[in-house]
């Protein structure tokens, strides 16, 4: 049980860094 919520802690963290990467990316890129 604990690994499972430290494991889900994990990818949710790292989907957050790719969401705000992706935003980020798509912002620097000229409409």
């Amino acid at each position: 049980m604990l690994v499972l919520m430290l494991a889900w802690r994990q990818t949710s963290v790292l989907q957050a860094i790719v969401a705000l990467g992706l935003l980020f990316y798509c912002m620097g890129v000229p409409a």
